[in-house]
């Protein structure tokens, strides 16, 4: 009959539709598949970590991050006063075992007094301070910065590969206080608030004295500005303000 003529018409037009059907959704998963590589690999790239948070969120194991990030901070003692410093991957001088980043308002005193520069620093956690030698490699009183060579290993930290942007998570680390009331590794939490000049980041992560030339930190625990000063006034408003990695330049 023509039921039956039409039958296998039918079947094969459905099998083609099947066919078609089938093709178009294994191209889209590929298409699916290569959009979540290639976002992957552009989020590792700019140092977010992938399924656990955004440079706009806090590190997934906040405490556990602070004591990794402690492990790279010194104090620094200049005469009378001190800072804060971070330790980076630079080349070492002959006769020394770390490259700390701290700022030149931190180490003016001692540029014409050397004999009065060390640095504490934590060998063991919770088994206190220890004084290490130190000797500035150079200096740049322009950006309010200063290289510190010091006879004291200290894991290097990572700078940030790129620019902050407003909203990002901040956080400082340092040894505010001085000599009086020294808090040791003590933490304060913010937000980017603008970048200027790609130069000069302004966080709310209050930085006290003392905090001078410790590190700014994103989520993923990378330095993106040292430090460097701060104001607050009822007129002018409140101010933290780092300088950028990108300006550390050893001459």
């Amino acid at each position: 009959s023509g039921k039956v003529q039409k039958l296998p018409l039918i079947l094969a037009i459905l099998g083609l539709i099947v066919g078609v059907v089938s093709l178009r959704l294994a191209v889209d998963a590929r298409n699916i598949a290569k959009s979540e590589v290639i976002a992957r690999t552009e989020a590792q790239d700019s140092g977010v970590s992938v399924g656990v948070h955004t440079l706009y969120e806090p590190p997934a194991d906040l405490e556990k991050f602070i004591q990794t990030i402690a492990e790279s901070v010194v104090l620094v003692h200049c005469g009378g006063g001190t800072g804060s410093g971070w330790s980076n991957d630079l080349e070492l001088t002959e006769g020394y075992l770390g490259a700390i980043v701290t700022n030149h308002h931190v180490i003016e005193d001692c540029i014409d007094h050397p004999e009065d520069l060390y640095v504490e620093y934590e060998l063991v956690a919770g088994g206190g301070l220890e004084k290490f030698d130190a000797a500035i490699y150079n200096y740049d009183a322009e950006n309010d910065l200063a290289l510190l060579d010091v006879k004291v290993a200290v894991p290097p930290m990572t700078t940030a590969s790129k620019f902050s942007l407003p909203g990002q998570w901040s956080m400082t680390l340092g040894y505010p206080g001085g000599w009086d009331k020294l808090l040791m590794h003590a933490v304060t939490i913010g937000n980017v608030v603008a970048v200027e000049d790609k130069f000069y980041v302004f966080t709310t992560a209050v930085m006290n004295p003392g905090n001078s030339g410790g590190p700014l930190v994103d989520s993923s625990g990378n330095v993106i500005g040292t430090n460097s000063y701060g104001w607050a006034s009822t007129k002018d408003g409140v101010a933290n303000v780092a300088v950028d990695t990108d300006v550390l330049c050893v001459a």
